[in-house]
């Protein structure tokens, strides 16, 4: 997903619904080192939004979850299941 599109997505969330808890994982690298401290835990989030680039440089944190679902925005760019961010993306764990 690009990055100018995670605002986009975050405000359909708060627009249709705002019970939802959303983390937006994109940052400096300052504010993503709190995030994945204080913000990717357990019950504080309910959706993660984030590009390809912060599945690569969060993987870690990320692959600590059993995701219910994920969903990309521009998923023709995992279409070649050979490319590095479908690989990736491939690690994670999810229904």
């Amino acid at each position: 997903m690009p990055k100018t599109v995670i605002p986009n997505w975050k405000k359909e969330f708060k627009l249709w619904c705002p019970e939802i808890k959303v983390l937006n994982l994109i940052a400096t690298k300052e504010e993503r080192e709190h995030q994945l401290k204080h913000d990717l835990l357990p019950g504080k989030f309910d959706v993660c939004l984030t590009t390809f680039e912060g599945v690569r440089m969060c993987m870690g944190p990320l692959q600590k979850f059993k995701w219910e679902y994920i969903i990309v925005d521009e998923a023709h760019k995992i279409k070649n299941e050979d490319s590095q961010i479908s690989k990736k993306l491939r690690e994670l764990d999810s229904r």
